[in-house]
């Protein structure tokens, strides 16, 4: 994704220049974690980085009445995951999302630890796509985009009990399964 993607559409210095570059700011300090997270709900890069841009002209669009006691980042993760659920839903079959393992490698390793890294990555990865939907959402919420429990419930809409729930079950299915390789 490219930054010029994904910038906003509206320029910066219009007459609320504060709230816009605030905007800014938001967009940059997020736009890679929210595109992996709309990669992870669809499955599709062209998809992921469509639903992202629109979830920021959305909130481009709303943010000066924005409700500043509510978290930027939950309020943008709300609405990348129901513009995912309309896409899902209007697509009927799920793709599961390609990771590109070039992030999970350092150049200071060698062939044989880079080979068994990428192995463990597509063996944690294929743990993780086994989850149900529910549960891995929440793993990833809060293991990849460092989300806590409070703003994962305010995004997905659930009380804090709940995503506690889901999210050790999903963990204990992901240890289970990636048990037998360590």
């Amino acid at each position: 994704m490219t930054a010029a993607a994904m910038r906003p559409l509206i320029p910066v210095e219009d007459s609320a220049a504060s709230d816009a570059g605030s905007f800014a700011e938001f967009f940059e300090r997020g736009r890679r974690k929210a595109y992996c997270f709309a990669l992870h709900l669809v499955g599709e890069r062209e998809e992921a980085m469509d639903i992202t841009q629109e979830a920021y002209l959305r909130l481009h669009a709303r943010w000066a009445r924005r409700d500043p006691g509510r978290e930027p980042t939950a309020w943008l993760y709300s609405v990348i995951r129901n513009l995912a659920i309309d896409h899902l839903r209007r697509r009927a079959r799920r793709r599961e999302a390609e990771v590109d393992q070039t992030l999970l490698r350092s150049p200071a390793m060698g062939p044989e630890r880079t080979a068994e890294q990428s192995q463990m990555a597509e063996r944690l990865w294929a743990a993780i796509r086994s989850l149900p939907a529910e549960q891995r959402e929440i793993l990833l919420l809060r293991d990849w985009h460092g989300m806590d429990y409070g703003q994962i419930a305010e995004v997905l809409g659930l009380s804090l009990g709940t995503v506690s729930s889901r999210l050790h079950h999903a963990r204990d299915k992901v240890r289970e399964q990636m048990r037998r390789y360590l």
